[in-house]
């Protein structure tokens, strides 16, 4: 009988162990063991895949065992010290299983969830496969007993995925070391994959592009003056692009020709037009296979929006990247403490970064966009709305578009008001 509580105290152990394994043990760990070589780390992996049965499965043996352990022991007191042994049984198991049973293993167990997954993964797939049936009809006979009180099973579940899961160990890291820039850019780097090209672009209003009809003298003399080393040539209408001009590519020509004897369209590249709904992280790697550094974004309708480079896509990650011709940010002026003056077409993510904003940037890309969805329809001019913390006067509309913004905010209480109502004073 002594062998009996044994086994099944150590039975208990090792299934209590194995829940707080395989509930604990990190995807993204487990991979990296897999990588290694790790003999059973895909297979907790294929295990995690299905974690209801498995804890089904795990809670099904635990209390069988935990039964027999009770009645084994129950039986043993009695025998020994008559009716008064129940007394003695209840006292002794108590303290055993909460202990020793629940609390130990599952301390023991969470400190290096991985390995001890790995080494319970065998066992327990075997449980799985013996207990299907029972732990299919305990599943079918929850989710009926759930639908009865009129609660879906599939409320309130949080599915983490793996890509969370990394941007949460992420934010983690960044609040325990400073923001250091290193972690930041693990994070942009993550969000490369849910952005995209049209919120990064710079829209065709902003774009600078010349006329390939010019005379080839003045179009040289105006490319020369640009500080821009890629300039897309357009005809008839601006929107019309039918080439690139690359200022190396017009050296090379220039050292064998004047200017006013070079063909354009034997300088120009044919014009690589992309989807404005393709991601960053798609539009990084077709820039590496195609070995373009440019690219013209187009909507659902073929019309140019704007124009996308490969540095635009290393910003994201990395932050601004200056150099000796980049101009500052056009169309905000300071009016006076935290008072600004605002174009509609600047980008609501150059105002985050540029002042420390948190605007959401899920919806509209301008701040003229962001107004209009705030609003719900086209204000007239000195209306106020707050938002966001923000305070936003339209200065100045032209027909439809909102030209100009007097923008008012404090980075201490950006938060405290998200009101989207006009401002009854105004």
């Amino acid at each position: 009988m002594i062998l009996l509580i044994m086994f099944f105290a150590c039975a208990s152990f090792f299934l209590s162990a194995s829940e707080t394994a395989l509930t604990s043990a990190s995807p993204i760990r487990l991979h990296h063991f897999h990588k290694q070589g790790f003999k059973h780390a895909k297979l907790v992996l294929e295990l995690q895949k299905n974690m209801s049965q498995i804890i089904a499965t795990i809670l099904l043996a635990n209390t069988v065992v935990l039964t027999s352990l009770t009645a084994i022991c129950t039986n043993f007191f009695t025998a020994s010290f008559g009716e008064t042994g129940v007394l003695y049984a209840a006292v002794l198991l108590s303290a055993l299983i909460t202990i020793y049973l629940e609390v130990l293993p599952k301390a023991l167990t969470y400190t290096r969830a991985e390995r001890a997954a790995m080494f319970v993964a065998p066992t327990v797939r075997l449980l799985q496969k013996s207990c299907f049936p029972l732990t299919r009809l305990i599943d079918v006979i929850a989710h009926m007993s759930l639908r009865l009180v009129g609660i879906s099973s599939d409320k309130g579940v949080a599915k983490i995925s793996t890509l969370d899961e990394l941007k949460g160990a992420i934010d983690l890291h960044i609040q325990a070391h400073a923001a250091a820039p290193e972690r930041i850019m693990l994070k942009n780097i993550l969000d490369l994959t849910s952005i995209t090209v049209e919120e990064v672009m710079v829209h065709r209003h902003h774009m600078f592009a010349l006329d390939c009809t010019l005379k080839s003298a003045d179009l040289v003399k105006q490319v020369l003056n640009s500080p821009f080393t890629r300039i897309p040539l357009w005809k008839n209408v601006p929107e019309n692009i039918v080439g690139l001009l690359h200022i190396k590519t017009l050296f090379c020509a220039l050292e064998k020709r004047k200017p006013d004897e070079i063909d354009i369209t034997k300088v120009q590249t044919e014009p690589w037009f992309i989807p404005a709904s393709t991601t960053l992280i798609a539009q990084l790697q077709a820039f590496r296979k195609r070995r373009e550094h440019f690219a013209f974004v187009v909507d659902e309708y073929g019309a140019l929006i704007g124009i996308v480079t490969l540095e635009d896509i290393l910003e994201e990650i990395v932050g601004d990247i200056k150099d000796e011709y980049d101009e500052p940010l056009t169309g905000i002026t300071l009016l006076g403490d935290n008072r600004f003056l605002v174009e509609g077409t600047v980008s609501l993510r150059d105002l985050n970064r540029e002042h420390a904003l948190e605007l959401p940037e899920n919806g509209a890309t301008t701040l003229a966009g962001l107004l209009l969805d705030v609003a719900g329809y086209i204000p007239k001019e000195k209306q106020v709305f707050r938002a966001h913390g923000l305070k936003i006067k339209v200065v100045k509309r032209h027909r439809n578009q909102i030209k100009l913004l007097e923008v008012s905010f404090q980075h201490t209480d950006k938060k405290a008001d998200t009101s989207t109502k006009p401002d009854k004073r105004a």
